[in-house]
């Protein structure tokens, strides 16, 4: 007997254990990769087995030109032919689930399973910390008020601020389509945010949040274009000083863009490393982790935490095209949400 199973399991399956993936007592017991890619094969799956046809071809086309801008520097660089292929089948998982799932995540209610699987991973996780004692609090060196924050059993309390954030904008979409019931829900998912005290989530909500209401703060009618000029020119001013700030005076922060701050002063001349990226120095010691190793090459008062940074190491300058090109089609889905219901 054919057993046919459903879009809606396979979604469920995907994103759940991708979440308990990022579970400690996951970790602690040595299954986290093994849900990770559990869960990244049944989107695979998904997309390419189940869900692929000859409707998908302008997407198909989109990832190839996006693959050779992750791909090219990779393939140019001097390093192990074996870590180059792990590290362009990364960027193709990447740029599948982000480009591919024409018909696979681009429906409404798909986006309502994908909230139902995270709940239930944070849930699960949550649960499983406290029958383990295991500690559902993360330290947070400069956090706002107190200096924790709520993890819900994940690795770290920014895992759990970047989940929620997701669950955020499912629930704000909901909003908008008009289901009212969700502003309850969006005033909880705001305070778990809080909970987490994760500051760069505050950042990304109040950008996500000034953004999707700028029809709102138009200064002139009619001007969006306007409207956007000045906004981005205000996030500069403000943005620069800002940023000047948090270097000087917040530990953390400062730790961080150090580590970009010192990779630029070593390498910044040479272009090859640039453009391409300079992935090598993550595998210079097989006895140290990708983050150790970069670190002992840049210095150890710098951290690889900032996302901008890892895409410079490992795709270089032109790898950051490939990002703009998933963030333009991402943008271009998400607006065809607004018709549906």
């Amino acid at each position: 007997m054919k057993v046919k199973f459903k879009k809606e399991i396979f979604i469920f399956i995907s994103f759940f254990f991708i979440t308990l993936s990022w579970s400690k007592f996951f970790i602690y017991n040595g299954l986290q990769d093994y849900l990770e890619y559990t869960g990244l094969f049944f989107i695979l799956f998904g997309i390419y087995v189940r869900h692929f046809g000859k409707k998908d071809i302008k997407k198909i086309i989109l990832l190839i030109i996006v693959m050779f801008f992750f791909s090219i520097g990779l393939i140019l660089q001097n390093m192990d032919v074996s870590k180059k292929v792990n590290a362009i089948i990364s960027m193709f998982i990447l740029a599948s689930i982000a480009i591919v799932p024409c018909k696979y995540i681009n429906k409404f209610d798909t986006y309502l399973g994908i909230e139902k699987a995270i709940i239930s991973g944070l849930v699960l996780s949550t649960i499983l910390s406290f029958i383990f004692r295991i500690n559902i609090i993360t330290g947070a060196s400069e956090g706002i008020i107190v200096k924790w924050g709520f993890d819900a059993g994940l690795e770290h309390r920014n895992y759990l601020s970047y989940v929620l954030l997701s669950l955020f904008l499912i629930e704000y979409m909901k909003l908008k389509l008009g289901e009212t019931k969700s502003k309850y829900a969006l005033f909880v998912v705001f305070l778990f945010i809080l909970s987490t005290n994760s500051r760069s989530s505050f950042i990304i909500l109040f950008l996500f949040l000034v953004t999707s209401n700028i029809n709102k703060i138009r200064v002139l009618k009619h001007k969006k274009m306007v409207t956007f000029f000045l906004l981005c020119v205000f996030l500069v001013l403000a943005g620069i000083p800002a940023l000047q700030i948090m270097r000087n005076k917040s530990e953390t922060f400062h730790f961080r863009f150090n580590g970009l701050y010192n990779y630029l002063h070593m390498f910044s001349d040479n272009m090859k490393y640039m453009l391409f990226g300079n992935l090598k120095i993550a595998y210079g010691n097989s006895n140290m982790s990708y983050d150790e190793n970069i670190r002992s090459i840049i210095g150890w008062d710098g951290s690889t935490e900032l996302v901008i940074f890892n895409v410079l190491i490992k795709n270089g300058l032109i790898g950051f095209i490939g990002y703009f090109l998933i963030f333009r089609n991402y943008v271009k889905t998400s607006l065809k949400l607004h018709n549906e219901k």
